[in-house]
């Protein structure tokens, strides 16, 4: 019955919540849910995207992920350089019919929303420096998470119908949105049971690949290591463009991670994409990869 009235107050153009749901209509066979300017006490208000099967029934308890830089994900009329990573379709194509995507859209803050706090504190006072002239400001990673986790976390299971567990609430994002997706599963491994990374900007400025900066953080990842041992991890990155500078970064952080977590053959992938670049044509042709490993669980 939720489900019914839910899109009745869709259709309608009612509020729930206070957030207005919009049904968009990307092209004659996909359809996504819209919500205009989701309001934050912690953080600028965003746009949000959410795709549900066409089958969708109450009745169900789906799993959810929460995916960053979330305009990109559907529409190329909302998407960077109107290149979208078309997400929705290759869950219909493949028939995937038990996961909900909710696309959060970035801001004008995006890398001070997408800077962990903890991992930017550990970095030396010349190396913060340089951050903040460059991002224009100090991170907001963790007021970006108590966003997610304390307003639009239960906006959505409020209004859909979500597994509760765990094992079935993943968050995933590319670039700077992977970094902040695999900083959420580090510090809330109660909540998040999987993170998706693809291309994580471990070096955290674009300008300078500076290897003092992965190098001080290091100490932060391995504080959380011990709370670890049950999550899952999809990390990739390619071998083009700025994608070159992730492989002695992300080659460490597998040394570091890999030994808490159990069962690692299965619950922990790394990988290299040859010739990939920094781009979504790349993203695009492995996006089965990492959604394969997230509902294989």
């Amino acid at each position: 019955f939720r489900a019914i009235w839910s899109w009745l107050l869709i259709g309608l153009g009612f509020k729930i919540q206070a957030q207005e749901m919009k049904k968009i209509q990307i092209d004659e066979n996909r359809s996504i849910i819209h919500i205009e300017n989701f309001k934050s006490s912690y953080v600028e208000s965003r746009n949000v995207d959410i795709y549900i099967p066409s089958d969708y029934n109450d009745s169900v308890s789906y799993k959810v992920i929460y995916m960053q830089d979330g305009q990109n994900l559907f529409n190329p009329s909302y998407a960077y350089n109107q290149e979208a990573l078309h997400l929705d379709e290759f869950l219909i194509r493949n028939k995937i019919s038990n996961l909900i995507v909710v696309g959060v859209w970035n801001t004008e803050a995006r890398y001070r929303e997408y800077l962990p706090n903890e991992m930017y504190n550990a970095l030396s006072r010349k190396d913060k420096k340089s951050i903040r002239k460059e991002y224009k400001g100090k991170p907001i990673g963790d007021l970006y998470l108590k966003f997610l986790l304390e307003e639009l976390m239960p906006f959505i299971e409020k209004n859909f119908s979500l597994s509760r567990r765990r094992e079935d609430t993943f968050i995933g994002g590319i670039s700077m949105g992977a970094l902040i997706s695999f900083y959420a599963a580090l510090k809330y491994p109660e909540i998040f049971g999987t993170s998706i990374c693809l291309s994580t900007h471990w070096p955290i400025s674009v300008a300078h690949n500076k290897a003092s900066i992965p190098t001080a953080y290091y100490s932060c990842i391995k504080n959380y290591c011990p709370r670890i041992s049950n999550s899952r991890f999809y990390f990739d990155y390619g071998t083009d463009n700025i994608d070159s500078w992730y492989e002695e970064y992300q080659t460490q952080i597998d040394e570091i991670l890999v030994p808490y977590i159990k069962h690692p053959i299965e619950n922990y992938q790394s990988l290299k994409f040859e010739f990939a670049s920094h781009a979504m044509f790349d993203w695009k042709k492995r996006i089965q990869v990492p959604i394969n490993f997230l509902l294989k669980n």
